[in-house]
């Protein structure tokens, strides 16, 4: 509920959507229906909570790299990255999605969106900016004057 609160205190429209229901699949794996975790501004979103065992820049890449790809398997459009823990830099996010796209090379998320420890908002792409930044469209549609820019950290 935390990084749904996160998304929806900056402007974004959440809906959590249920899984089961044939109505809210993305796909099948195996067989069998995926469901995603909601939708966010219209899009289907999933979120993956990663938390490193270890702190190299390695492991970061690829807990990263493992995220994107858990939203890819989930056939969701955006894929949402907590990062309880503070562990990731911009850096690790970047690199984990260009080994993503090195061996799925027709898929384009929507967006890539972090959440920090602290309930920030940012979205990952050739250049990282906080979602909503100075009013500038988004590209979810989120307008919103009241945010400050910020990139998201570097190392």
């Amino acid at each position: 509920m935390f990084v749904a609160k996160a998304m929806a205190n900056d402007g974004l429209s959440i809906k959590i959507t249920p899984e089961g229901k044939v109505e809210f699949s993305t796909g099948e794996w195996g067989g069998n229906p995926v469901y995603a975790d909601g939708l966010v501004n219209g899009h289907t979103y999933e979120q993956a909570t990663k938390t490193p065992t270890s702190r190299s820049d390695d492991a970061l890449r690829n807990a990263a790299d493992q995220a994107i790809k858990h939203a890819y398997d989930k056939g969701a459009k955006v894929a949402l990255m907590y990062d309880k823990a503070g562990s990731f830099h911009r850096e690790h996010i970047e690199a984990g999605l260009r080994k993503f796209e090195m061996h799925n090379k027709s898929w384009r998320f929507k967006a890539i969106l972090v959440v920090d420890q602290h309930g920030n908002l940012w979205s990952i792409s050739t250049t990282a900016h906080k979602i909503g930044s100075c009013g500038q469209p988004h590209s979810l549609g989120l307008q919103r004057a009241d945010s400050v820019a910020r990139s998201y950290p570097r190392t």
